[in-house]
């Protein structure tokens, strides 16, 4: 199974692919801000490392707030 996982919940942007298992490529920066601008390049540098299309994916892991990019639920 591949997998795109993905966390911009606090000050850190990363991605990762997964494939059975096992990590396959990642990425983390430590932006603070502009994760909106950052983590499409980030994952379309991933998918290019690891010689993915976003078709080859069968699952999609992301994280859910709080943060400034998510918002905070209260």
């Amino acid at each position: 199974m591949r997998v795109l996982a993905f966390d911009t919940a606090l000050t850190a942007c990363s991605a990762a692919l997964l494939e059975d298992g096992g990590v396959r490529a990642a990425r983390r920066e430590d932006p603070g801000r502009g994760h909106g601008e950052r983590l499409v390049p980030m994952i379309e540098a991933l998918l290019d490392e690891a010689e993915w299309s976003y078709q080859d994916l069968d699952l999609l892991c992301v994280t859910r707030g709080p943060g400034s990019f998510t918002g905070l639920r209260i």
